[in-house]
């Protein structure tokens, strides 16, 4: 807690943390507003897996353009843009009630999220001092899981008293809020991470497998994370509406219950790696905490009732954001210069290329192919899969890359 309280005295760390919690709010009251507005809408299941699953896909087709743009503009200038434009997509999805028409504002969103969250990731990097990933990364994530249980949670307040159109102005608010602290920082508009300015491509990003092996041990669990999270949020809603009967704004009370898990690992998670390090490897930590996310996720296929599922979420939040911490402090241990760049970049549309698989797996249930349970352990299984390798070498591969690397350890 000492080094966290001193990464504070840092204004632009204190900037780029305070437009992260602002932004991740806005987006998670957005991910709870988005199947209740559908539902309103439209009241089709089919289009809810459409919405999220465009929602998402321009991150895969936007990357080679964004990769080579991003530093060109600035990193700050295009995330103020973004949010700005964000903010005004809002309003949109609330006042169109044509499919089509409501689909593209869903489209573009999608878009402006991609450069958005590509700049914030970049920008983050940049604000860590080296030596200090953990516990920079343990603040970010802190100030996530809070905007994950504050955002659900707001949303449940706001349909309480207010209504679901006047969340969605809640939503362009805190956009515009994020964007006045951005822009007011003394974050550079510019912050080029070498000298000279290279075209970078999917290439690039395959090198640094070639070039650093260990990223396979760390990425491909993070793939099969990708595809669980993205039939998540699905069974969730389902979930809530179709087994347990609830109304469906009970959904968000699932998604508070998460938060609330993954704050509570935000809090023990730098002591844990502290403690955990001198036991085995970073790396293994990370496998091992995803290896009981998986379990944990599996064994919510058979919860029967719905307190008993808010308890199981609970416990999900903890080893899950905990993986999450070990994963951005490996990716910056490991990551270099340039490299840096190149992964966030191509990391997100590779990343959600599997979360929108996840999200269509959704049609196997929507189209009676599965039950809503059998779904989910399908999915759940994949994630495990995708570990369970890694941890069976990860000593192996602990002695030949260079995983002893040495990092100041918060205290």
């Amino acid at each position: 807690m000492h080094t966290i309280r001193k990464l504070l005295t840092d204004s632009n760390f204190r900037s780029c943390l305070v437009v992260h919690a602002t932004y991740s709010l806005a987006k998670w009251i957005s991910l709870s507003n988005l199947p209740l507005l559908v539902a309103q809408k439209f009241n089709d299941r089919d289009t809810l897996v459409l919405s999220l699953s465009l929602k998402l896909l321009p991150t895969i087709i936007c990357a080679p353009l964004l990769a080579n743009i991003l530093s060109k503009i600035g990193f700050k200038k295009l995330t103020i843009l973004g949010m700005l434009l964000l903010a005004i997509m809002q309003l949109g999805l609330i006042y169109t009630n044509h499919p089509i028409i409501f689909q593209g504002f869903i489209l573009v969103t999608g878009i402006i999220d991609t450069v958005v969250t590509s700049c914030i990731l970049v920008l983050r990097s940049q604000v860590i001092p080296s030596g200090k990933h953990i516990a920079g990364n343990a603040s970010f994530s802190m100030v996530e899981s809070i905007a994950r249980i504050i955002g659900p949670a707001l949303t449940a307040v706001m349909l309480w008293k207010l209504s679901l159109k006047q969340s969605f102005y809640g939503i362009s608010t805190l956009l515009l809020l994020a964007t006045i602290i951005l822009e007011l920082s003394q974050i550079p508009f510019k912050k080029a991470t070498s000298r000279h300015t290279t075209t970078i491509g999917y290439l690039s990003f395959l090198k640094l497998f070639h070039k650093k092996p260990i990223l396979w041990a760390i990425y491909i669990p993070c793939l099969g994370y990708a595809i669980l999270s993205g039939t998540r949020n699905l069974f969730l809603f389902w979930t809530n509406k179709e087994i347990f009967h609830n109304h469906e704004a009970k959904w968000t009370l699932l998604l508070t219950a998460h938060g609330l898990g993954t704050i509570l690992g935000s809090i023990l998670g730098t002591k844990f790696l502290h403690w955990i390090k001198k036991r085995i490897s970073l790396l293994q930590a990370f496998l091992y905490l995803g290896l009981l996310r998986s379990i944990v996720f599996l064994i919510l296929s058979w919860v029967p009732y719905f307190k008993l599922a808010l308890a199981m979420m609970v416990v999900l939040g903890l080893p899950e954001i905990l993986e999450t911490i070990c994963f951005f402090t490996l990716l910056q241990i490991y990551l270099e210069g340039d490299e840096v760049h190149v992964f966030y970049t191509f990391n997100i549309p590779v990343y959600y290329t599997f979360v929108v698989l996840g999200t269509l797996t959704g049609e196997l249930y929507t189209t009676n192919l599965i039950t809503l349970q059998n779904l989910w352990l399908l999915t759940s299984l994949l994630s495990l899969i995708s570990i369970v390798p890694f941890l069976v070498k990860a000593k192996g591969l602990n002695k030949k890359s260079a995983y002893a690397i040495q990092e100041s350890t918060p205290s």
